[in-house]
Protein backbone atom coordinates (compact mmCIF):
# COMPACT_ATOMS: atom_id res chain seq x y z
CA UNK A 1 0.00 0.00 0.00
CA UNK A 2 0.87 3.68 -0.34
CA UNK A 3 1.18 6.24 2.49
CA UNK A 4 -0.60 9.59 2.69
CA UNK A 5 2.87 11.03 3.36
CA UNK A 6 4.22 8.92 0.32
CA UNK A 7 1.60 10.50 -2.03
CA UNK A 8 3.96 13.36 -2.49
CA UNK A 9 6.90 10.96 -4.17
CA UNK A 10 4.50 9.63 -6.70
CA UNK A 11 3.35 13.06 -7.61
CA UNK A 12 6.74 14.29 -8.10
CA UNK A 13 6.35 17.23 -5.23
CA UNK A 14 8.59 15.65 -2.48
CA UNK A 15 11.43 17.29 -2.78
CA UNK A 16 13.38 14.90 -0.30
CA UNK A 17 12.43 11.42 -2.23
CA UNK A 18 11.82 10.28 -5.80
CA UNK A 19 9.34 8.26 -7.08
CA UNK A 20 12.05 5.86 -8.17
CA UNK A 21 13.44 5.38 -4.70
CA UNK A 22 10.42 4.59 -3.30
CA UNK A 23 9.32 1.64 -5.58
CA UNK A 24 12.60 0.37 -4.73
CA UNK A 25 11.52 0.59 -1.35
CA UNK A 26 8.15 -1.21 -2.14
CA UNK A 27 9.82 -3.95 -3.91
CA UNK A 28 12.50 -4.55 -1.42
CA UNK A 29 15.17 -4.26 -3.24
CA UNK A 30 16.40 -1.30 -1.52
CA UNK A 31 16.24 -1.45 2.46
CA UNK A 32 14.12 1.62 3.85
CA UNK A 33 16.25 3.65 5.99
CA UNK A 34 15.45 3.43 10.01
CA UNK A 35 16.79 6.33 11.46
CA UNK A 36 15.91 8.97 13.07
CA UNK A 37 16.90 13.26 13.34
CA UNK A 38 16.31 16.25 15.70
CA UNK A 39 13.83 17.45 13.31
CA UNK A 40 11.48 13.95 13.29
CA UNK A 41 12.06 13.62 16.79
CA UNK A 42 10.74 17.31 17.78
CA UNK A 43 7.89 16.54 15.25
CA UNK A 44 6.47 14.17 17.26
CA UNK A 45 7.17 15.35 20.58
CA UNK A 46 5.55 18.79 19.52
CA UNK A 47 2.28 17.09 17.80
CA UNK A 48 0.48 16.61 20.92
CA UNK A 49 1.14 20.53 21.70
CA UNK A 50 0.18 21.67 18.39
CA UNK A 51 -3.26 19.68 18.06
CA UNK A 52 -3.96 20.83 21.78
CA UNK A 53 -3.73 24.41 20.90
CA UNK A 54 -5.65 23.85 17.86
CA UNK A 55 -8.77 23.65 20.02
CA UNK A 56 -8.18 27.39 21.04
CA UNK A 57 -7.74 28.53 17.48
CA UNK A 58 -10.34 31.15 16.88
CA UNK A 59 -8.38 32.99 12.80
CA UNK A 60 -5.68 34.55 15.39
CA UNK A 61 -2.39 34.16 17.46
CA UNK A 62 -4.01 36.20 20.33
CA UNK A 63 -7.41 35.04 20.48
CA UNK A 64 -5.61 31.41 21.18
CA UNK A 65 -3.61 32.39 23.41
CA UNK A 66 -6.58 34.23 25.22
CA UNK A 67 -8.68 30.95 25.09
CA UNK A 68 -6.40 29.14 26.26
CA UNK A 69 -5.89 31.36 29.07
CA UNK A 70 -9.49 31.21 30.13
CA UNK A 71 -9.74 27.35 29.02
CA UNK A 72 -12.32 28.26 26.33
CA UNK A 73 -12.37 25.29 24.41
CA UNK A 74 -14.17 26.16 20.88
CA UNK A 75 -13.94 23.03 18.58
CA UNK A 76 -12.50 19.45 19.69
CA UNK A 77 -10.22 16.89 18.20
CA UNK A 78 -9.43 13.56 19.17
CA UNK A 79 -7.35 10.41 18.00
CA UNK A 80 -7.78 7.49 16.07
CA UNK A 81 -4.76 5.24 16.85
CA UNK A 82 -5.04 3.16 13.81
CA UNK A 83 -3.98 3.01 10.01
CA UNK A 84 -7.35 3.54 8.07
CA UNK A 85 -7.97 2.52 4.12
CA UNK A 86 -11.45 3.38 1.74
CA UNK A 87 -12.69 -0.45 0.33
CA UNK A 88 -13.29 1.48 -3.27
CA UNK A 89 -9.09 2.05 -3.26
CA UNK A 90 -7.95 -0.11 -0.70
CA UNK A 91 -3.99 0.60 -1.39
CA UNK A 92 -3.58 3.63 -0.29
CA UNK A 93 -3.79 4.22 3.32
CA UNK A 94 -3.60 6.98 6.07
CA UNK A 95 -2.34 7.70 9.65
CA UNK A 96 -4.48 10.46 11.09
CA UNK A 97 -2.53 13.19 13.62
CA UNK A 98 -6.55 13.84 14.59
CA UNK A 99 -9.75 13.63 14.13
CA UNK A 100 -11.55 17.19 14.03
CA UNK A 101 -15.02 18.71 14.75
CA UNK A 102 -15.46 22.51 14.09
CA UNK A 103 -18.40 24.74 15.86
CA UNK A 104 -21.73 23.20 16.25
CA UNK A 105 -21.15 20.96 12.90
CA UNK A 106 -21.49 16.88 13.15
CA UNK A 107 -19.37 16.81 10.18
CA UNK A 108 -16.17 15.44 10.96
CA UNK A 109 -12.33 16.75 9.40
CA UNK A 110 -9.07 15.71 9.15
CA UNK A 111 -6.18 17.67 10.98
CA UNK A 112 -2.36 17.75 9.98
CA UNK A 113 0.08 18.46 12.27
CA UNK A 114 3.54 19.85 11.24
CA UNK A 115 6.33 21.57 12.63
CA UNK A 116 8.24 23.09 10.00
CA UNK A 117 11.48 25.39 9.80
CA UNK A 118 11.02 29.47 8.58
CA UNK A 119 13.65 28.39 6.52
CA UNK A 120 11.11 25.89 4.41
CA UNK A 121 8.45 28.01 4.99
CA UNK A 122 9.61 30.86 2.88
CA UNK A 123 10.36 28.60 0.23
CA UNK A 124 6.35 28.65 -1.03
CA UNK A 125 4.15 31.62 -1.28
CA UNK A 126 1.98 30.58 0.78
CA UNK A 127 4.10 28.71 3.48
CA UNK A 128 2.49 25.22 2.98
CA UNK A 129 4.99 23.17 0.91
CA UNK A 130 3.01 20.95 -1.57
CA UNK A 131 3.76 17.90 -0.05
CA UNK A 132 1.58 18.58 2.99
CA UNK A 133 -1.21 19.58 0.67
CA UNK A 134 -1.92 16.32 -1.36
CA UNK A 135 -1.45 14.43 2.07
CA UNK A 136 -4.28 16.36 3.15
CA UNK A 137 -6.38 15.91 0.45
CA UNK A 138 -5.44 11.87 0.55
CA UNK A 139 -6.47 12.02 4.29
CA UNK A 140 -9.77 13.94 3.59
CA UNK A 141 -10.58 11.70 0.49
CA UNK A 142 -9.97 8.29 2.15
CA UNK A 143 -12.48 9.10 4.85
CA UNK A 144 -14.59 10.78 2.54
CA UNK A 145 -14.08 14.30 4.91
CA UNK A 146 -15.78 17.73 3.60
CA UNK A 147 -12.97 19.41 4.72
CA UNK A 148 -9.30 19.10 6.81
CA UNK A 149 -6.87 22.01 7.85
CA UNK A 150 -2.98 21.73 8.67
CA UNK A 151 -2.01 23.50 11.96
CA UNK A 152 1.52 24.73 11.39
CA UNK A 153 3.96 25.83 14.19
CA UNK A 154 6.87 27.59 12.68
CA UNK A 155 10.27 27.78 14.33
CA UNK A 156 8.80 26.53 17.57
CA UNK A 157 6.85 30.20 17.89
CA UNK A 158 4.58 31.38 14.90
CA UNK A 159 1.76 29.70 14.79
CA UNK A 160 -1.04 29.39 12.26
CA UNK A 161 -3.57 27.11 11.16
CA UNK A 162 -4.31 26.60 7.21
CA UNK A 163 -8.12 25.36 6.15
CA UNK A 164 -8.93 23.39 3.53
CA UNK A 165 -12.03 21.91 1.63
CA UNK A 166 -11.73 18.75 -0.28
CA UNK A 167 -10.64 19.29 -4.25
CA UNK A 168 -12.04 16.49 -6.20
CA UNK A 169 -9.47 16.64 -9.28
CA UNK A 170 -6.52 16.48 -6.76
CA UNK A 171 -8.02 13.52 -4.86
CA UNK A 172 -8.86 11.89 -8.51
CA UNK A 173 -4.97 12.15 -9.60
CA UNK A 174 -4.09 10.65 -5.97
CA UNK A 175 -6.42 7.87 -6.71
CA UNK A 176 -5.29 7.23 -9.84
CA UNK A 177 -1.63 7.65 -9.36
CA UNK A 178 -1.95 5.83 -6.22
CA UNK A 179 -3.40 2.76 -8.42
CA UNK A 180 -0.78 2.79 -11.09
CA UNK A 181 2.08 2.67 -8.86
CA UNK A 182 0.44 -0.32 -6.71
CA UNK A 183 -0.10 -2.32 -9.70
CA UNK A 184 3.75 -1.98 -11.09
CA UNK A 185 4.64 -2.23 -7.18
CA UNK A 186 3.46 -5.49 -7.22
CA UNK A 187 4.67 -7.20 -10.37
CA UNK A 188 7.76 -5.74 -9.14
CA UNK A 189 7.76 -7.18 -6.26
CA UNK A 190 7.51 -10.82 -7.69
CA UNK A 191 10.23 -10.21 -10.06
CA UNK A 192 12.33 -9.55 -6.94
CA UNK A 193 11.59 -11.80 -4.96
CA UNK A 194 12.35 -14.32 -8.40
CA UNK A 195 15.93 -12.97 -8.19
CA UNK A 196 16.12 -12.99 -4.84
CA UNK A 197 15.57 -17.24 -4.88
CA UNK A 198 15.94 -17.74 -7.94
CA UNK A 199 18.81 -21.00 -8.34
CA UNK A 200 20.24 -20.11 -11.41
CA UNK A 201 22.59 -17.30 -12.08
CA UNK A 202 21.40 -15.61 -15.25
CA UNK A 203 17.95 -16.25 -14.62
CA UNK A 204 19.13 -14.42 -11.35
CA UNK A 205 20.09 -11.30 -13.37
CA UNK A 206 16.61 -11.53 -15.87
CA UNK A 207 14.13 -11.17 -13.02
CA UNK A 208 16.40 -8.06 -11.62
CA UNK A 209 16.34 -6.14 -14.59
CA UNK A 210 12.21 -6.89 -15.39
CA UNK A 211 12.25 -5.39 -11.88
CA UNK A 212 14.53 -2.48 -12.83
CA UNK A 213 12.32 -1.80 -16.30
CA UNK A 214 9.05 -2.11 -14.00
CA UNK A 215 10.19 0.84 -12.26
CA UNK A 216 8.63 4.11 -13.01
CA UNK A 217 9.51 6.85 -15.18
CA UNK A 218 12.17 9.48 -13.87
CA UNK A 219 10.05 12.41 -13.19
CA UNK A 220 13.05 15.03 -12.71
CA UNK A 221 12.35 16.41 -9.57
CA UNK A 222 15.64 17.52 -7.10
CA UNK A 223 15.14 14.28 -4.89
CA UNK A 224 15.15 11.78 -8.28
CA UNK A 225 18.54 13.75 -9.42
CA UNK A 226 19.99 13.19 -5.70
CA UNK A 227 18.82 9.57 -5.77
CA UNK A 228 20.97 8.62 -9.01
CA UNK A 229 23.81 10.61 -7.86
CA UNK A 230 24.05 8.48 -4.73
CA UNK A 231 22.88 5.34 -6.42
CA UNK A 232 26.20 5.70 -8.97
CA UNK A 233 28.17 7.22 -6.91
CA UNK A 234 31.78 6.25 -7.89
CA UNK A 235 33.38 4.53 -4.71
CA UNK A 236 36.79 4.42 -5.93
CA UNK A 237 39.11 1.48 -6.53
CA UNK A 238 42.45 -0.28 -5.12
CA UNK A 239 45.02 -1.78 -7.48
CA UNK A 240 48.06 -3.02 -6.54
CA UNK A 241 51.32 -2.59 -8.16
Amino acid sequence: TVGASEIASLLGLNPYKSIIELYFEKVGAKPVPDFDNAAMFWGRELEEQVAQKWQYWDGSVEGMIENFKAENIIRKCRRINSYCQNIAFPYIFVSLDRVINKGKSNKEGSLECKTISGFSANMWESGIPPMYVVQLQTQIGVFEFDYGEIALLEDGRGYEVFPFDEHTAIQENIIREGKKFFDIVKEGAKEFLLHTYCPDDSLKQIHYSNCENLAPEPDGSVAYQDYLSNRYKATGTEIEG
